[in-house]
């Protein structure tokens, strides 16, 4: 969650460069782990736990929460 948390920061750093063209409260992320069926086939999991990350909006003038989607959800 540490590296998410940069990239998630950086992603919001060039998004602020756009001097607001885009906007950061649309941003979303898919949190995608994976576990093992009966069968020993991969499958995707729901995150049971709620990851929050949180970013300097606004050229640092805030902070926004970017919302997480879980790995069945489209964007």
């Amino acid at each position: 969650m540490k590296k998410v948390q940069f990239d998630a920061q950086l992603w919001s750093d060039l998004l602020n460069s756009s001097g607001g063209a885009l906007e950061l409260p649309k941003v979303t992320f898919h949190l995608i782990h994976f576990g093992f069926d009966k069968t020993g086939n991969s499958v995707m999991l729901e995150s049971e736990a709620h990851h929050r990350i949180e970013v300097d909006g606004n050229g640092g003038d805030g902070k926004v929460e970017l919302k997480p989607l879980g790995p069945n959800t489209a964007r």
